[in-house]
Protein backbone atom coordinates (compact mmCIF):
# COMPACT_ATOMS: atom_id res chain seq x y z
CA UNK A 1 0.00 0.00 0.00
CA UNK A 2 1.60 3.46 -1.44
CA UNK A 3 1.21 6.10 1.63
CA UNK A 4 0.80 9.83 0.86
CA UNK A 5 0.36 13.37 2.39
CA UNK A 6 -1.08 14.95 -0.22
CA UNK A 7 0.81 14.61 -3.39
CA UNK A 8 4.11 13.91 -1.44
CA UNK A 9 4.75 10.23 -1.44
CA UNK A 10 5.35 9.07 2.12
CA UNK A 11 6.52 5.32 1.59
CA UNK A 12 5.06 1.49 1.09
CA UNK A 13 3.60 0.03 3.77
CA UNK A 14 3.93 -3.84 2.82
CA UNK A 15 1.64 -5.86 5.15
CA UNK A 16 1.48 -10.22 5.51
CA UNK A 17 -1.35 -11.68 5.22
CA UNK A 18 -2.24 -14.79 7.21
CA UNK A 19 -4.82 -16.33 5.36
CA UNK A 20 -3.92 -19.62 7.31
CA UNK A 21 -5.05 -18.10 10.52
CA UNK A 22 -7.51 -15.87 10.00
CA UNK A 23 -8.89 -16.23 6.22
CA UNK A 24 -11.97 -13.88 6.88
CA UNK A 25 -9.43 -10.89 8.73
CA UNK A 26 -6.93 -11.56 5.86
CA UNK A 27 -9.59 -11.27 2.89
CA UNK A 28 -11.18 -8.24 4.45
CA UNK A 29 -8.24 -6.24 4.85
CA UNK A 30 -7.04 -7.35 1.15
CA UNK A 31 -10.15 -5.97 0.08
CA UNK A 32 -10.14 -3.08 2.08
CA UNK A 33 -7.16 -2.51 0.50
CA UNK A 34 -8.83 -2.42 -2.93
CA UNK A 35 -9.57 0.49 -5.38
CA UNK A 36 -12.97 -1.21 -6.26
CA UNK A 37 -13.84 -1.87 -2.90
CA UNK A 38 -17.01 -0.01 -1.68
CA UNK A 39 -15.17 0.55 1.82
CA UNK A 40 -11.59 1.19 -0.06
CA UNK A 41 -9.19 2.58 2.41
CA UNK A 42 -7.59 4.45 -0.97
CA UNK A 43 -8.04 8.26 -0.47
CA UNK A 44 -9.36 7.38 3.44
CA UNK A 45 -7.85 10.23 5.88
CA UNK A 46 -5.61 9.38 8.51
CA UNK A 47 -6.92 11.41 11.75
CA UNK A 48 -4.00 10.35 13.99
CA UNK A 49 -0.83 8.85 13.74
CA UNK A 50 1.14 7.31 17.21
CA UNK A 51 4.54 6.85 15.98
CA UNK A 52 5.69 3.06 16.69
CA UNK A 53 2.20 2.22 17.64
CA UNK A 54 -1.04 2.84 15.38
CA UNK A 55 -2.27 4.81 12.64
CA UNK A 56 -6.15 5.60 13.20
CA UNK A 57 -8.22 6.21 10.02
CA UNK A 58 -12.05 7.48 9.78
CA UNK A 59 -14.77 5.51 9.18
CA UNK A 60 -15.41 4.79 5.69
CA UNK A 61 -19.38 6.14 3.99
CA UNK A 62 -19.90 1.91 3.49
CA UNK A 63 -19.03 0.80 7.19
CA UNK A 64 -22.55 0.40 8.13
CA UNK A 65 -22.29 -2.24 5.51
CA UNK A 66 -19.52 -4.05 6.39
CA UNK A 67 -19.21 -7.24 8.85
CA UNK A 68 -17.90 -8.65 11.95
CA UNK A 69 -14.08 -9.81 11.86
CA UNK A 70 -13.87 -13.26 13.92
CA UNK A 71 -10.78 -12.49 16.80
CA UNK A 72 -8.46 -15.21 15.92
CA UNK A 73 -6.09 -15.85 19.11
CA UNK A 74 -3.63 -17.77 17.71
CA UNK A 75 -2.13 -14.32 16.12
CA UNK A 76 -0.56 -11.91 18.86
CA UNK A 77 1.36 -8.73 18.59
CA UNK A 78 4.53 -10.02 19.72
CA UNK A 79 6.95 -8.89 16.27
CA UNK A 80 7.69 -5.18 15.25
CA UNK A 81 5.68 -3.96 12.35
CA UNK A 82 2.84 -6.35 13.63
CA UNK A 83 -0.35 -4.93 12.14
CA UNK A 84 -4.05 -5.85 12.86
CA UNK A 85 -7.66 -4.82 12.14
CA UNK A 86 -9.54 -3.49 15.31
CA UNK A 87 -13.09 -5.32 15.93
CA UNK A 88 -14.49 -1.93 16.93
Amino acid sequence: MDLASGTKPLGRLVVELYHDLSPVGATHLRNRCLSGSKATLQGGTAHKLQAGYAVWLGKSAAAADCFRVPLCSRLRHVELGAVSLSLN
